[in-house]
């Protein structure tokens, strides 16, 4: 597969996982790649995406992480993107956007799965002409992976550099592991080997009396030196000889017992600090050098290791997230209070025991996970599982919704694996309530007019380029303004509740129900094949369930209605278009009624 070939493919993965109708990734000086299914998009919506590329592109000149874009499009409709940089070694090769007609909503799942898009595309566009970069330049979430790493740092010469996975960026994880790095009481520090630094923790920062940004992207000789005025061999201006400045190796590839350096204050002051770490060579991180610092005015044994441990352990227990890690045997060596309070319905430490395999896991369709497909077992099988979203307890009165993250991950030198869970029922349905909000009319519960120009515009491209048909029908209540003016909007609302209930009932499942506004209700059906008797078939159905009397507060009431209908023509119309044609069908059905009864407004 060539390197433009594999690039649609993950710009189509990342379509097919937003439910988005296109993809795109743009390049500095270079057209941008659109990836869409054959009939998805139209010409002038291929332009739009185009022009959309390179705006998100210019964003991208100043902009940082993830952000939105959208333009105006042909039809008054708003086209939008969200985007992430493509970036490797500190270059922004390029921007990966997913593009519809609504502005993706954000969440993890969709930025967890467009960042780890990014990467392998930062891979796929190393062998495309005029991409930037190289497989010799790391890129940075996994340089934050080596920061990891080198919290191992101490093991003995014999033992492997690094784990594999530490070159795969597990970006639910590092939001939680970065943030206790740099809580850590040793000093952290990742430099490439031609001396560049690309991580430095807080601590370490502290240490050395600066912020973190000013050591990073900062020469490592600049903050570690063999020596008081070490550099390169030769008289300096006094005429005296200096020993030439040591390689990163030499600084920062250290064993166990650690080796004493001088870290560089501002003002030309130093202390001493012991240093020890470790070369990885991991894919396109490529060779760097990991390593802690210690200050060596403090013991190295005895209070401050203790002190350390218990940290890292009140760390890990004030985390909400839970955290688990276990052995070849599956067996827990580490969990903290909260995955022992997910994990064991009986209460108790869970660490010490075996994985609670038999907790019940299904996917968020309602499948059961199988055992082969546990995310602890596959990351005990060497595969990376990033923020998978499963269901614990599904049978229980309310289901627990959990972002389930497994990684490879060493203990004392044997396979195991690290796992992370995040509990997101509550935020599942905070969002749903809101979405709920947001795209339903709050008295009758229906489809309000945003949801309905949405509903529109996607059945139009369903219809566009797979075929099949649509019918809209527009309802307004007669008279029902009467109904306020004499009974009171409390019993109009009543009314109103009421016909919504009504149109749900004589309407199948597939039809969207919406209302508009005030006394006005749109339905729309859609079939393979719509003919004028199957419309005439519902249209009978809704009087039939609309003439029956109302019984409002111990009062009977009838409301009559109007009903016009049309079929959408979509090639040649839009939603709105659609719209404006079936309100004056309706406007015709009253003014007809109202013409044969002599102005009245009755069935």
């Amino acid at each position: 597969m060539t390197s433009e070939e594999r690039t649609r493919e993950l710009l189509l993965l990342a379509r097919d996982a937003a439910t988005a109708i296109a993809a795109f990734v743009a390049r500095p000086g270079a057209d941008a790649i659109v990836a869409s299914s054959p009939g998805d998009t139209t010409p002038a919506e291929d332009e739009e995406i185009v022009r959309l590329a390179a705006a998100a592109l210019a964003h991208e000149a100043g902009g940082e992480g993830r952000y939105r874009v959208e333009l105006a499009g042909g039809e008054g409709e708003r086209l939008g993107c969200v985007a992430v940089p493509v970036r490797r070694g500190g270059e922004r090769l390029a921007v990966l956007g997913v593009v519809d007609y609504l502005l993706l909503e954000s969440n993890g799942d969709l930025e967890g799965m467009l960042v780890q898009v990014a990467v392998a595309l930062a891979e796929a566009l190393a062998g495309i002409p005029g991409a930037v970069g190289g497989p010799d330049q790391p890129d940075e979430a996994a340089a934050a992976a080596a920061a990891a790493e080198a919290s191992g740092a101490g093991a003995g010469e014999g033992e492997a550099a690094a784990q594999p996975a530490a070159a795969e960026p597990d970006r639910g994880a590092w939001t939680l592991l970065g943030a206790m790095i740099e809580q850590l009481p040793e000093g952290i520090l990742v430099a490439r080997a031609d001396g560049m630094i690309l991580y430095a923790n807080q601590t370490l920062a502290t240490l050395a009396h600066r912020r973190p940004q000013e050591l990073t992207s900062s020469d490592v000789w600049s903050v570690l030196r063999d020596e008081p005025g070490g550099g390169k061999e030769g008289p300096d201006g006094d005429g005296e000889t200096v020993r030439p400045a040591p390689g990163v190796a030499g600084l920062l590839g250290a064993t166990s017992l650690g080796r004493r350096l001088a870290l560089q204050l501002p003002g030309g002051r130093s202390i001493p600090v012991d240093v020890r770490g470790r070369r990885i060579e991991a894919g396109i991180v490529g060779e760097v050098y990991a390593a802690l610092v210690r200050d060596a005015r403090q013991p190295l044994l005895g209070p401050v290791e203790v002190a350390g441990a218990a940290l890292l352990e009140e760390i890990l227990d004030s985390i909400d997230d839970a955290i688990v890690v276990c052995d070849a045997d599956d067996r827990v060596v580490l969990a903290n209070r909260a995955a022992s309070r997910l994990l064991l319905a009986e209460g108790g430490e869970l660490a010490g025991r075996p994985f609670p395999f038999g907790t019940e896991l299904h996917t968020p369709e309602g499948a059961p996970v199988r055992f082969e497909m546990h995310p602890v077992v596959r990351a005990l099988h060497g595969t990376t599982v990033v923020a998978e979203h499963v269901v614990l307890e599904p049978t229980a009165e309310h289901r627990r919704h959990l972002l389930l993250s497994a990684r490879p991950f060493g203990v004392a030198g044997s396979p195991g694996a690290l796992v992370i869970a995040r509990e997101i029922t509550a935020q599942l349905d905070q969002e749903a309530r809101l979405m709920q909000l947001a795209l339903h009319d709050p008295l009758t519960g229906l489809a309000n007019r945003y949801l309905l120009l949405d509903y529109l515009q996607r059945t139009f491209r369903q219809v566009r380029s797979r075929g099949g048909a649509m019918a809209l029908l527009y309802l307004d209540l007669d008279d029902f303004k009467s109904i306020n003016d004499t009974r009171g909007h409390d019993v109009g609302d009543e009314v109103l509740v009421a016909v919504a209930g009504r149109l749900q009932g004589a309407t199948r499942g597939s039809d969207l129900v919406a209302r508009l506004s005030g006394d006005e209700f749109v339905i729309v059906a859609t079939a393979a094949h719509l003919e004028q008797e199957s419309i005439e078939m519902l249209m009978g159905r809704l009087r039939q369930v609309l003439s029956a009397p109302y019984h409002i507060r111990d009062d009977l009431l009838s409301v009559g209605a109007s009903i016009g209908w049309v079929i959408a023509d979509p090639q040649l119309e839009d939603p709105m278009a659609l719209l404006v044609r079936a309100d004056e069908a309706m406007y015709r059905q009253k003014q007809a009624r109202g013409a044969r009864r002599g102005g009245g407004m009755g069935w």
